[in-house]
């Protein structure tokens, strides 16, 4: 099964290791995006509801991808970020009468999520941009689950519906409050979701590294967070092997960690070229994965609307590692 797994991951960028779980990585070498086709697949194929909350929007695949869905008989629905209201795309599609809500604040709506037919739930790293699709390394997790689409629903619809921005209003999604609220366990899968900043990200990533046996490893967009680099430390400093990849922008900038963890010894590499490394992951033992629109930043965990999803899973691990080693691989060290 694994070596299945991997094969698919390797050749075509995308990854099946449940029914209810795919994984898909951008190919920023190839012309053709396996990604790409799968969101507008992943739209088109709404039959009542689609709910995007999503930073950037200027891909016209899929704008009319939203729009065949709106001619098939679905409710659309965009939440994004004030500062993309220009593009095309979404010009259109506000012309087309799809109802569109901005934050209208300056930290970002920085998500990357849709809800389908209250079932199915996009997220990931992905903006639905031609520079994502095209020029970006990302990923996106698509999970059929009808826990999880209501926790992703309950937060769409503070921002579409009740315009809060920024943090949560008290709710009892199930009838159930605290930390279960957030978990679904889809086939054998352990699946957990967090929204930046009512739920202190960044606390939950830095516990999720203390519990590290024996290596980590990251991709990162922009890193500056000190507690995340300190937990990194620590940990390294017992014997757990530490990995990275940072863009070559968010090593040089402002607040960067990057320095920091090569002089305590992480094997830190720097992705140049075309295009940023736009994801934002961890992968812990083997085990568990982390991803979601969360750069490791203090804006990300005090001002921004974000979310990350924590994945309890070997084999989502697995696939994770060989888009990572992937990307290692032709990074170097300056």
């Amino acid at each position: 099964m694994r070596s299945f797994v991997l094969f698919l991951t390797i050749l075509f960028s995308n990854a099946l290791f449940s029914s209810d779980i795919n994984i898909f990585f951008t190919t920023p070498e190839k012309k053709e995006s396996v990604i790409l086709n799968a969101l507008c697949d992943f739209i088109k194929s709404s039959e009542k509801t689609i709910d995007v909350a999503v930073f950037d929007l200027d891909n016209m695949k899929v704008a009319e991808a939203l729009l065949f869905a709106k001619k098939n008989g679905a409710r659309v629905r965009i939440v994004t970020d004030h500062d993309n209201l220009s593009s095309n795309a979404v010009k259109k599609l506000a012309a087309e009468g799809i109802e569109i809500v901005s934050d209208r604040r300056k930290p970002f709506m920085h998500n990357k999520f849709a809800v389908s037919d209250s079932k199915r739930v996009w997220t990931g790293s992905y903006n639905f941009t031609d520079n994502c699709t095209f020029k970006n390394n990302n990923n996106a997790v698509m999970f059929e689950s009808g826990n999880l689409a209501a926790v992703y629903a309950e937060e769409f619809e503070e921002m579409f519906a009740d315009g809060i921005f920024g943090n949560r209003k008290d709710s009892s999604i199930f009838g159930i409050k605290g930390k279960d609220r957030y978990y679904s366990k889809i086939g054998n899968t352990d699946v957990n979701v967090f929204f930046s900043p009512e739920d202190n990200a960044e606390h939950i990533i830095v516990k999720m590294i203390e519990k590290a046996e024996s290596r980590i490893d990251f991709l990162s967009f922009v890193f500056t967070s000190s507690p995340i680099a300190e937990a990194l430390i620590k940990k390294m400093k017992s014997g757990v092997k530490v990995r990275g990849v940072f863009d070559g922008s968010g090593a040089k900038g402002t607040g960067s960690q990057y320095v920091k963890l090569v002089l305590e010894g992480a094997d830190i590499r720097i992705r140049k070229g075309a295009g940023v490394m736009h994801d934002k992951v961890f992968i812990i033992d083997g085990k568990r994965v982390i991803t979601g629109s969360y750069n490791f930043t203090k804006a990300a965990s005090m001002k921004n609307d974000e979310n990350i999803v924590v994945i309890g899973s070997y084999d989502a691990a697995e696939i994770f590692t060989a888009e990572f080693d992937k990307i290692y691989s032709k990074s170097s060290k300056k």
